[in-house]
């Protein structure tokens, strides 16, 4: 039975400040690197999307606390830069962290 992706992106979630890569996540879960891929693969994802799903997901719920800067939550979710959390919070979301984040707290 395959394991639900909320459940891994939920785990990877936990990683982001690090390097997550599918070895880590495996051995997190004590499973596979093998095992967790083809879990991944049954559900038509890569560790990447998994990965970017994860990181757009914790995205939300960061920019959602003001007391933490851009460049913090770039840093949590394992960016290198505020304009990278950019770019990618652009790409998932069509609109940037900082109007989304006036939009979350009114």
């Amino acid at each position: 039975m395959p394991l639900p992706a909320s459940a891994l992106r939920a785990r990877l979630a936990e990683m982001l400040t690090g390097e997550p890569d599918l070895e880590l996540l495996s051995r997190a879960l004590e499973i596979s690197p093998a095992l967790l891929s083809s879990n991944l693969s049954q559900q038509d994802l890569s560790f990447n999307q998994l990965l970017d799903q994860a990181r757009e997901a914790q995205a939300l719920v960061l920019l959602a606390n003001p007391a933490l800067s851009l460049e913090q939550v770039a840093s949590q979710l394992g960016f290198s830069s505020a304009s990278s959390l950019g770019r990618a919070f652009r790409r998932w979301q069509d609109n940037t962290p900082l109007n989304y984040r006036r939009q979350v707290l009114g």
